[in-house]
């Protein structure tokens, strides 16, 4: 039983983090004009991944050594726990489970920050705990009205909907794609471990396994959200190969922004349009049913 649980969920989500990895470098090698990896070819994310296994473990002193330690795994364990119940577990409330689990993803992250005792982790996990809280609110309307569109919280009726969404909500699937580099805090949203500003933000002390395994919770949540979102606007996932590409093209082409502007944008913009889209839904809604 444990056998098959690991060749059906857990091995194909990191062989399409390895997969993911190495794309992205190879990407952005030719769009800005310089040599990616040349050297092992698609075995670059093994040898990546065996560097990161063999490298000391570097724990400060003043650390919670503990919390140090098991954030991280933590981490890891909601972004596998998340792509679970996309595949396994899709009852009656799927969409409000995928959100809950989620919203715990940022306790990882926390807590790891204020393990490490150093005021550069603690710059990133209050930028983090403002940034994946505001864009929550976003995320979290976004699942209610898909749900309203197909009129249940089970993935399961999304694969059964004969209309495809991203046509009737068009508008709502470009904020999503925005809300999807906010919320995986990929760049140019990647404020939380800014190099330039912070050092490394959350993961300044992290290092090894430690640092790969947020590492591969930050990819996984990048590739589930893809598969997630492709899911719910056109009822497959012909939308995933877009949404990777897009993840590294922004990445590659785009400077950072302020994190003020972020906010800013996530609480005078997004979320009063989002909220404007979410009670026209209910009221469409309302009227064809009375």
């Amino acid at each position: 039983m444990w056998l098959l649980f690991l060749i059906d969920i857990i091995i194909p989500l990191l062989l399409g983090i390895m997969l993911f990895t190495l794309l992205e470098r190879k990407l952005q090698g030719i769009i800005q004009h310089r040599i990616g990896p040349n050297v092992v070819g698609i075995l670059q994310p093994l040898v990546d991944g065996l560097k990161l296994l063999i490298k000391d473990i570097l724990i400060p002193q003043k650390s919670l050594l503990i919390l140090f330690i098991i954030s991280p795994i933590l981490s890891f364990i909601l972004s596998l726990s998340l792509w679970i119940v996309i595949q396994l577990i899709d009852n009656l409330f799927g969409i409000l489970i995928l959100l809950a689990i989620g919203s715990l993803e940022i306790y990882g992250i926390l807590l790891g920050g204020f393990a490490a005792k150093n005021k550069y982790t603690l710059i990133g996990i209050i930028r983090t705990t403002s940034q994946l809280i505001s864009y929550e609110l976003i995320l979290g309307m976004i699942y209610f009205i898909m749900a309203l569109s197909v009129g249940s919280f089970r993935l399961y009726y999304f694969n059964l909907n004969i209309f495809y969404n991203i046509y009737i909500f068009f508008p709502l699937y470009l904020i999503s794609i925005f809300v999807m580099l906010a919320e995986t805090n990929r760049a140019p949203f990647d404020l939380p471990e800014s190099e330039s500003e912070s050092v490394g933000g959350f993961l300044t002390e992290h290092s090894g396994i430690i640092f790969a395994l947020y590492f591969l919770a930050e990819y996984g949540n990048m590739l589930i959200l893809s598969y997630l979102f492709s899911l719910l606007f056109t009822t497959s996932y012909y939308l995933l190969p877009l949404h990777i590409f897009f993840f590294i093209w922004v990445r590659a082409t785009l400077p950072r922004i302020r994190f003020d502007h972020l906010l800013k944008v996530c609480w005078y913009d997004l979320i009063p349009l989002v909220l404007s889209i979410l009670i026209l839904a209910y009221s469409i809604i309302f009227l064809c049913l009375f």
